[in-house]
């Protein structure tokens, strides 16, 4: 009732929910991710019990997952002084640390964690996340290998690892660890639409294989057909040398669709490989002015690609 004073309707709700019921209510709101609901909910209880450990953590991580970073620092640092030992509170500060580029407080803030209890696989994966943008490649890779040390059954951390792999040119190690992780999660879309981009990449040239991209990209379109995964099975038809099927595979797959460019791409390949067409550089010269000098991974892929297929002269238009 809005003609309800607000702290009578207050204890209205704690006479309705108690403590006990609304802490159970609060953790199934943030295992939801309903983090507005988890601190409408969690909020009634917190002047009364302002140093209870839990309420106070799960309280801070519902501001934290409304991105009320500023408010959960806040909330997390009075955790820790509140209690030196508490695990979860320096984990989550380092997460809201270096949302906002506190990034030497986010990096003190995991280590305590990690010290705290070696094993906190999410923090080891969180602090190899922030490794990874600062360039700092090697202690990265360390944070993201106890992490899946840890727990095997780490998809994300391991496609981190992967990916870290990739960038230090350590092409067989993150084939590897890509391959390993697909034992665990065979079903995980991300890490075999990355094994495909791997096993498709013209920079990992000691460890291409056209043959394991094609099954790889088999079983990812199994599982999607959007755009992305219709172009890498197109690109692993081609490496295979199955131009007819790529081009009709593709073809029936291109219209009004916003990834048309590096399907176009691709289109332009295979009357190439078959004959060289003019109409078919003449597609490739189009689709290559569109896609422009910042293409994402996969277009960049296509494109390195289609560049090898027309490293010579358009027959018959020279301009």
């Amino acid at each position: 009732d809005s003609a309800t004073p607000p702290v009578q309707r207050q204890m209205t709700e704690k006479q309705r929910l108690p403590l006990e019921l609304a802490m159970q209510l609060g953790h199934q709101l943030l295992q939801n991710e309903e983090f507005e609901q988890a601190e409408a909910t969690l909020s009634l209880w917190d002047q009364d019990f302002p140093h209870l450990p839990i309420l106070q953590t799960n309280l801070n991580i519902s501001l934290l997952g409304q991105g009320k970073n500023e408010a959960a620092i806040e909330g997390f640092s009075q955790a820790v002084a509140d209690d030196p030992s508490n695990v979860a509170a320096w984990y989550h500060l380092g997460v809201a640390q270096s949302r906002i580029r506190q990034t030497a407080a986010a990096i003190a803030s995991l280590k305590t964690a990690i010290r705290l209890r070696p094993s906190y696989g999410k923090a080891r994966s969180k602090l190899g996340s922030i490794y990874a943008i600062l360039d700092r490649l090697d202690e990265a890779a360390q944070q993201f290998e106890s992490a899946v040390c840890i727990n095997v059954h780490d998809a994300e951390s391991c496609r981190k690892l992967s990916a870290v792999y990739r960038r230090q040119n350590r092409w067989q190690d993150a084939i590897r660890c890509i391959q390993d992780a697909l034992l665990f999660s065979q079903d995980n879309l991300a890490l075999r639409t990355e094994l495909t981009l791997l096993l498709l990449d013209s920079r990992n040239s000691g460890n291409r294989n056209p043959e394991l991209a094609l099954t790889s990209a088999n079983q990812m379109f199994a599982s999607s057909q959007d755009m992305d995964h219709v172009i890498l099975r197109t690109m692993a038809l081609l490496e295979n040398k199955q131009a007819v099927d790529a081009i009709d595979f593709v073809g029936a797959r291109i219209r009004d669709d916003e990834r048309k460019v590096e399907a176009g791409l691709l289109l332009a390949i295979g009357p190439v490989m078959g004959g060289s067409e003019t109409a078919a550089w003449q597609k490739f010269r189009a689709a290559k002015a569109a896609i422009g000098r910042d293409p994402d991974r996969i277009g960049r892929i296509v494109l390195e690609y289609s560049e090898r297929q027309f490293a010579g002269e358009q027959p018959g238009n020279q301009d």
